[in-house]
């Protein structure tokens, strides 16, 4: 499966919605909830939603809700081109692909802040009739909420563009990681029980 994948990674003509479909038509989901691998939640339950809605205004590729013994966290995920021009400048520097994800990226937060409670309602249709909804799923707690932008490969990354991600991840809960990251992961868990 990963084989498969790791070839669609190298075509020419491969692009976000090419991945997405690839992840759906072969319902490998894993790979995209083993992001979990970058946090510290997902041990106890994890949840999946492929194409996230936020209001009529924005949709996430994926939100993957963990559930650690501190309660229920969630990464809402976005896909860019993993190859291409623009992922990063010959400086490092983030370029084009990556500003646009991480510009997605900060739109959500900025609605989520004004519109955290109306997502109660979507969690609703997804419980179980006798589930009631813990807490973090109604009153929004930033620290509970991480953002991921998956682009470029490996060796798009620079030194400076690593600093920029450890950086990033500090002030903005935004995480930037490249696709071999996603297929590292997505290995890793492979045969395993647990995220």
């Amino acid at each position: 499966m990963l084989a498969s994948n790791n070839c669609l990674l190298n075509s020419e003509d491969v692009n976000e919605r090419s991945i997405l479909k690839f992840i759906t038509e072969h319902r490998a989901y894993f790979i995209i909830a083993s992001l979990l691998k970058y946090f510290h939640f997902g041990h106890h339950a994890t949840y999946l939603f492929p194409e996230f809605q936020l209001g009529n205004s924005y949709q996430a590729d994926y939100l993957i809700i963990g559930r650690g013994s501190g309660g229920h966290e969630f990464v809402f995920v976005e896909l860019e081109a993993p190859k291409g021009r623009g992922i990063i400048l010959t400086d490092g520097e983030l370029g084009e692909v990556f500003r646009k994800g991480r510009k997605q990226l900060c739109d959500w937060q900025t609605w989520l802040d004004g519109n955290y409670s109306s997502l109660k309602e979507t969690f609703n249709k997804s419980r179980r009739a006798d589930a009631l909804l813990p807490d973090e799923f109604v009153t929004m707690d930033r620290s509970r909420l991480h953002f991921v932008a998956i682009a470029g490969k490996r060796n798009n990354f620079t030194n400076k563009t690593y600093e920029i991600r450890r950086k990033e991840r500090l002030d903005t809960n935004i995480f930037l990681l490249h696709y071999d990251n996603l297929i590292d992961a997505a290995s890793d868990v492979i045969g395993k029980n647990t995220y």
